[in-house]
């Protein structure tokens, strides 16, 4: 029977590098780590790790090992997190989802009282993918893939911001077709705005070409408060910029927040219950950022 702490102790060094790092990272001794590693070689009857120049490298075993102990190790963590929950009577969960909305959404969730305990940041093609690497919830602007329980959680308005002296300042509202037309900033592709732009853009056959792409959202405001054109986002105004609804023929262009989980979790409609609280936590008065209404989430 493998220990949940030597198996631990494998993943952590896989993760770090080297024993020592990986002691670090678990608060635990150097010495206590390699004995935790060598009780699990002798155990399975092989070597783990190959020590080079540039840190531990897996053997065949090892590579055998690693999937099933990742599992196991999340595994063993899920069962702590019910039963201090059981025994508190609050449960808290682990949420993934990109950086931005780390800052501008879950961040307050917590301080309002939210039940989460921590956030794994994610670039938004990755954040479905931390479910299998110990988040409970992800939180995203892109459907989840099939196999996963997956709600809406609320749709956003897409924002032109641009300075007091643009000439787009002026317009109560900002047509697509007045944008894509001179140079533009946008987060780059695989953004939920970019993908909600080019859906509008394909069918008018208007040319995105004049965009510059950047990585994240306050980098695209940045460049636009530098002059390079309207920045599209949909994060609240800064460097002094003014903010504007994109639409599209008239119709507001939008994107929506989704939460999922795996079908299997544990706490299912804990964690159902968690998405639906942070909808109305989204929805409520006084948030920063511009929705176009509810999603509202499945019973």
């Amino acid at each position: 029977m493998f220990s949940p702490r030597d198996l631990e102790a494998f993943v952590a060094v896989i993760d770090a590098g080297s024993v020592n790092a990986a002691a670090q990272r678990l608060f635990r001794t150097q010495p206590t780590v390699s004995r935790q590693l060598a009780g699990l070689e002798r155990r399975i009857g092989a070597r783990l790790f190959r020590r080079t120049p540039s840190g531990m490298v897996l053997t065949e075993a090892g590579e055998r090992l690693e999937p099933m102990a990742r599992d196991l190790v999340q595994r063993s963590r899920r069962a702590h997190a019910v039963m201090d929950a059981v025994s508190s009577g609050a449960p808290s969960f682990v949420v993934a989802c990109p950086e931005m909305t780390a800052m501008l959404l879950v961040a307050p969730f917590i301080a309002a009282g939210g039940a989460v305990s921590d956030v794994l940041p994610a670039h938004p093609a990755d954040v479905y993918g931390k479910l299998k690497a110990g988040a409970d919830v992800a939180v995203n602007t892109s459907p989840p893939p099939p196999g996963l329980r997956g709600v809406p959680l609320a749709t956003l308005r897409i924002l032109c911001q641009v300075t007091r002296e643009h000439p787009l300042a002026g317009h109560e509202r900002v047509e697509l077709e007045d944008v894509v037309g001179r140079p533009f900033v946008v987060p780059g592709r695989g953004s939920s705005v970019w993908t909600a732009m080019q859906q509008a853009a394909e069918g008018d056959g208007l040319s995105l070409e004049m965009a510059t792409e950047t990585s994240n959202a306050p980098l695209a405001q940045a460049s636009s408060a530098a002059g390079k054109g309207p920045a599209l986002v949909l994060e609240p105004p800064q460097f002094g910029l003014v903010s504007r609804p994109l639409v599209h023929r008239g119709r507001p262009l939008t994107s929506t927040f989704y939460a999922a989980w795996e079908r299997g979790h544990y706490a299912g409609e804990d964690l159902l219950r968690l998405a639906s609280a942070l909808a109305e936590f989204m929805l409520g008065t006084g948030h920063e950022l511009a929705f176009d209404g509810a999603a509202p989430v499945a019973s």
